[in-house]
């Protein structure tokens, strides 16, 4: 699933592989959710590094696919979904990768 992520403009998916043994989040135990939130405070910290610095970036792959997508909503789109890409002016000017940062 994380791979199909990377052409809608997320150019890295970060996860933490953790088995927690456990079928809810409740019955997960305090020192497990501590040490998953210690770890994802650490993401956390190198992501919005990472947008400070200016260094993201869309890869064109993504810009591509966009295009491609926004042809084919432009000829074969149902009626909710041209309301959906007029709504965020996509047809136009605008660009997801714009106005997400």
């Amino acid at each position: 699933m994380a791979e199909c992520f990377t052409y809608f403009g997320i150019p890295k998916i970060y996860s933490i592989g953790m088995a927690v043994q456990s079928m809810s989040w409740a019955k997960v135990t305090e020192k497990k959710k501590d040490e998953i939130e210690k770890q994802s405070n650490k993401i956390v910290k190198r992501v919005n590094k990472l947008y400070q610095s200016g260094k993201y970036h869309t890869p064109l792959k993504s810009k591509f696919n966009f295009a491609i997508y926004r042809k084919i909503q432009s000829k074969v789109a149902g009626d909710v979904d041209r309301a959906y890409w007029d709504e965020r002016g996509w047809f136009g000017n605008n660009r997801p990768w714009k106005n997400a940062r």
